[in-house]
This record gives C-alpha cells, structure tokens and sequence, in this order.
C-alpha cells in the first residue's frame, strides 16, 4: 500500500527514496515494488578517520569519511542499475533536472525539489556533498563456493 506516493513525507528526489524506491516509482505501487525488490542490495557504512593525538580534541584537518560497502548478486543487475537509473539520472521517477542531493556531482547549480500538500518548494544552490576518493569492486565466494570449501560437496 503507497503510503507516501506524492513524496510528502520522504521527498521523491531524496537519495533514500532514489537508492530504494519501494512502491513510489510511476508504474503503479504493485509494479514498482516488484521492480524494486529485483534491484535490492545490502548496504552499509563505516566512518573513518585518521587517528589524533590523544590529549587533543576536534578533526584537526585529519582526513574522515565513510566506506560505502555494497552486497549484491549481480553487479550490472543491482548496484549499476540503481547508480545509473536511479541516482545518476536527472529526471529519475518524473523530476526534471534534479541530481541525487547526497551523492550527485551537484556544482552549486543544483536543485532539489520538496513536495508539500499545498506547493512544491524547489531548492537551489545544492553543491557536491560527497567527494568520492577511490572506489573498486572486490568479489566474494558465492553459496556453493562456500559449501565447496567447508567440505559439503
């Protein structure tokens, strides 16, 4: 059942809203959730920083961030495809010329669109919030590799 299918309470342009759509996207909520649980991942985060000295406090210019760690079965299938239909694309799930507001290359010229019941309030002005530092692809050993290790073939 949409809950929330004219964005009111999480914003349609939100990157949580973009990375899992749920039932929100324009093909009807039964469609959509459907379209979504097919391109599902499991995702997390760590923070990092550099480590401080231990009598000081605050950041100190050290460098901190988060690893974005992202699980799927099929790379083209699940995380490309939320990347590149999903969050990369501008006029994703019938906006216009709006980027993902947390990880989109926003230049100061982006926008972001808050839906109310009465009227829209578009943001200007978003800059880049996240600056990617290096990124790759690392493989794990799928079920039946697994079992084959432990010694269950």
């Amino acid at each position: 059942m949409t809950t929330d299918a004219k964005g009111h309470s999480c914003p349609i342009g939100s990157h949580i809203r973009r990375s899992n759509p749920r039932d929100s996207l324009p093909v009807g909520p039964a469609q959509s959730r459907t379209i979504s649980k097919r391109h599902q991942i499991i995702r997390r985060g760590e923070i990092y920083r550099e480590p401080e000295p231990e009598l000081q406090g605050g950041s100190n210019g050290r460098d901190q961030g988060l690893v974005f760690i992202a699980l799927n079965a099929d790379l083209r299938r699940q995380f490309e495809f939320i990347q590149q239909t999903w969050l990369n694309n501008p006029n994703c799930n019938g906006l216009q010329g709006e980027k993902d507001p947390l990880i989109g290359d926003n230049d100061s010229s982006g926008m972001f669109t808050v839906q109310g019941s009465t009227t829209d309030r578009r943001l200007h002005g978003l800059s880049r919030f996240v600056k990617v530092k290096g990124g790759g692809y690392f493989f794990l050993p799928g079920v039946k590799a697994l079992t084959f290790l432990a010694g269950g073939i």
